[in-house]
């Protein structure tokens, strides 16, 4: 069992080897030519190479390599971009209001970004109508019956979409 077990790791470790050494350089020249800056390009590359290798079973299923390298590192150059503009978003925030050298460390910076980032995948997963009840809930602060009433729904959906709301984005952030 010990020896099929450390077969089957080394057969697996090889199949990345050779994938990473097939796919690498054309990877690596896709990135640059569609980048507009390069700085990241290296960074990218190993992200998506990561995400392939981290589940064993995915390597396995890729037929179509450069079509899925192609997917998979616009999917994190998107991740990035969105992250960045939370983040961006958040120092302007706080540079308008004067706290940006008083009252955040680097590492409070680092969490609220996190945190912030990790919300907007959480509401960016639920369908429109849920997500739109939410947001006006807990960010416009309008009551039930006022949603309904804007939206046209009974207050009994509104309840609804809240409840699949409020655990849709507990059962993403616990996944994180």
């Amino acid at each position: 069992m010990v020896k099929s077990l450390t077969t089957s790791k080394t057969d697996h470790n090889l199949k990345i080897s050779q994938f990473y050494a097939e796919n690498y350089q054309w990877l690596y020249g896709w990135l640059c030519k569609n980048l507009r800056s390069h700085n990241h390009v290296e960074d990218i590359l190993q992200d998506t190479f990561l995400k392939i290798f981290i589940t064993p079973e995915r390597l396995e299923k890729i037929r179509e390599p450069r079509s899925y390298l192609t997917v998979t590192a616009k999917s994190i150059i998107i991740s990035q971009a969105r992250r960045k503009k939370i983040e961006n978003d958040y120092l302007k925030h706080l540079a308008e209001q004067q706290q940006l050298d008083v009252d955040c460390s680097p590492e409070d910076l680092v969490i609220v970004t996190e945190t912030l980032y990790r919300i907007v995948s959480a509401l960016s997963g639920l369908e429109p109508r849920p997500r739109e009840v939410m947001m006006l809930h807990y960010l416009h602060g309008m009551s039930q019956m006022s949603i309904a009433e804007k939206l046209g729904i009974s207050r009994t959906t509104v309840q609804t979409d809240l409840i699949k709301a409020v655990m849709s984005c507990h059962r993403l952030m616990q996944q994180d």
